[in-house]
């Protein structure tokens, strides 16, 4: 290793690589599922903090090693293949910090910035080799790496940044006791994250011999081994509130607390405020999506004007039952016509000048269904479009935003059928195309009458046919 020729690397403490798989995530600066992670020997200092702190006196800091730590290491496929072009979106990877020499002595290399070590000015920028001579040189630098350090109590870091800071914690648990107040009902979800296995670990829950006597109700107590840097999960769990002596009790006000700790990390908690009451209570409004009121004020004396706003947004959409009888409520598209109304629906008669494009007035949304009835002795019809979607252009033509579907209607007079579904300007499903796999509907009718439906949801679209 170059740390035996150009740095420090006790036998008792040597250097040592890891690879890790972390949650996947993305972010401007490219991907993430893994991480390669050195750690440096264990040598005699003090925390950066108080280095920087206390540079100008030598007796309060430890001289440290005699030389710079020089590190390399090699990535390689099996079976062998370049890399340079696997690791393009990689996070860290940037063309700016690749060098084509490796010399410990004679190369060096790309400072590691931003610096967190001086805590009256976090995050500087580091751009020289030597801030204390004369005439630093200004020198180029990176971010996308990550340096920490433990300090006695938990990681943080001290250059660079990192997508997922921190390191893994050991032997994670958590404790929530059920205080008195309230009885235990039950899981709903008892299992949280994987262990090595891949099975889910789960909690247990302890009650308590006699919770008057001990004052808590049971102890939900859940622990894993290792807990990588991003993985979240949950228990979800159910209790009441304990009659405590209604209707002539007073209100009784508690906490219910929960605690989390690991052999790495300094305990933390997290608790809500709670209050029994024998008093009838207001019913409970469940969160809004589609109304909601605030005000100018957060507090207010008597006298005081509060100004209120009230904003709504339709958020699970809108039926239109569009009235085939009549031209009113529906509004013609791009350059289209309205056709004229017969008394069993609208005309759509091919023996006009110019095309009919129309739609209900009320037609907006994303997500839906188009419903239609089609009948009266359709004849050989190849420009009928119904429209789902619309946003600009001709339907059928490559200037076309939104979703539509191309009617083949009657082709050849014997109950068949075709279509075009387009997403845009692309075609995306069709049917029937040809005179000879048309699709059939059953009778002897020449005049078929029959439904058609397309549905889109989550950006992706389906379509039914069927006779009447």
């Amino acid at each position: 290793m170059d740390t035996n020729k150009y740095g420090y690397n006790p036998a008792s403490g040597p250097i040592t690589f890891a690879y890790q798989k972390i949650p996947q995530g993305e972010d401007e600066h490219g991907k993430w599922n893994q991480r390669l992670m050195i750690r440096f020997a264990d040598v005699l200092m003090a925390p950066s903090t108080h280095v920087y702190d206390k540079l100008d006196s030598q007796y309060l800091l430890h001289k440290g090693v005699y030389g710079p730590g020089f590190i390399r290491a090699r990535l390689a496929s099996n079976p062998a293949q370049d890399l340079s072009t696997r690791v393009q979106d990689d996070w860290s990877f940037s063309t700016s910090v690749t060098e084509n020499s490796l010399d410990g002595q004679g190369t060096t290399f790309t400072l590691i910035s931003p610096c967190w070590a001086n805590y009256d000015d976090p995050g500087y920028v580091i751009n020289n080799y030597a801030r204390h001579v004369c005439n630093p040189v200004s020198a180029n630098n990176y971010g996308r790496i990550l340096v920490e350090e433990f300090d006695g109590y938990t990681w943080r870091r001290i250059q660079g940044t990192g997508p997922l800071p921190g390191r893994e914690a050991y032997n994670v648990t958590i404790v929530d006791t059920i205080p008195y107040e309230l009885e235990w009902i039950g899981w709903n979800d008892s299992t949280a994250l994987k262990n090595d296995a891949g099975e889910k670990i789960k909690a247990t829950y302890t009650p308590a011999a006699n919770p008057a006597g001990a004052g808590y109700t049971g102890i939900v107590r859940w622990t894993i081994p290792v807990m990588l840097v991003g993985e979240s999960d949950k228990l979800v769990y159910r209790c009441k509130a304990r009659d405590l002596g209604c209707p002539d009790a007073a209100d009784t006000y508690y906490e219910n607390a929960a605690w989390i700790w690991s052999d790495t990390d300094s305990p933390d908690s997290s608790r809500v405020d709670l209050m029994t009451t024998c008093a009838e209570l207001p019913p409970v409004i469940e969160p809004q999506t589609s109304l909601f009121k605030t005000a100018d004020k957060e507090k207010a004396e008597t006298g005081d004007v509060v100004s209120y706003k009230v904003k709504f947004v339709n958020t699970v959409g809108t039926r239109v039952d569009a009235n085939c009888t009549t031209t009113t409520g529906w509004q013609a598209l791009g350059g289209g016509s309205l056709p004229a109304v017969a008394p069993n629906g609208l005309r759509l008669s091919t023996n006009g000048s110019g095309a009919y494009f129309f739609g209900p007035e009320k037609s907006y949304g994303k997500d839906g269904a188009v419903y239609a009835t089609i009948g009266g002795s359709p004849s050989s019809t190849q420009a009928l479009f119904l429209v789902m979607r619309y946003v600009s252009g001709v339907p059928g033509q490559p200037n076309f935003r939104g979703v539509c579907m191309q009617l083949l209607v009657n082709q050849d007079g014997k109950n068949n059928f075709g279509y075009r579904l387009y997403n845009d300007g692309a075609m995306v499903a069709s049917g029937g195309l040809t005179w000879a796999d048309a699709m059939q509907f059953p009778g002897n009718s020449d005049a078929p009458t029959f439904t058609l439906t397309i549905l889109t949801m989550n950006g992706r679209m389906y379509q039914k046919i069927g006779r009447v």
